[in-house]
């Protein structure tokens, strides 16, 4: 997931006029990122379980959350035996069974269905 933050932050960063840099970046976590040789200057305050405490971070979150529902009812039409119409790929009884009968797709990250449904990829 670190290499997708990484890609992101540095996507949104180029939409960035250089005259109008801000002071900080501010991310949710623990961890700086890698951006950029032209941020290299501007600090980045990370901030645990920053989304419950900072605006700006918690309205990234829910854009993000309703981008990602959308791509997931994109994607129910291309990998229909998954439901993601109905469950937006979360850890629901459906989502399990469907992973237990059909393995996994291409969307599916492992390390995150580890502890949710063990199964190996077809």
């Amino acid at each position: 997931i670190v290499p997708a933050l990484n890609l992101a932050a540095a996507r949104a960063l180029e939409s960035v006029d250089s005259d109008q840099s801000p002071a900080a970046l501010f991310f949710d976590g623990h961890r700086p990122l890698a951006l950029s040789h032209r941020w290299t200057d501007t600090p980045q305050i990370m901030v645990t379980k920053g989304d419950d405490l900072l605006k700006s971070i918690s309205a990234s979150s829910v854009i993000a959350k309703v981008v990602r529902d959308r791509w997931m009812e994109m994607y129910a039409c291309r990998f229909p035996f998954y439901l993601f119409n109905e469950h937006r790929g979360y850890g629901t009884e459906k989502h399990r069974e469907a992973l237990l009968k059909h393995g996994l797709s291409p969307l599916h990250r492992k390390t995150f269905l580890k502890n949710i449904c063990p199964v190996h990829s077809n």
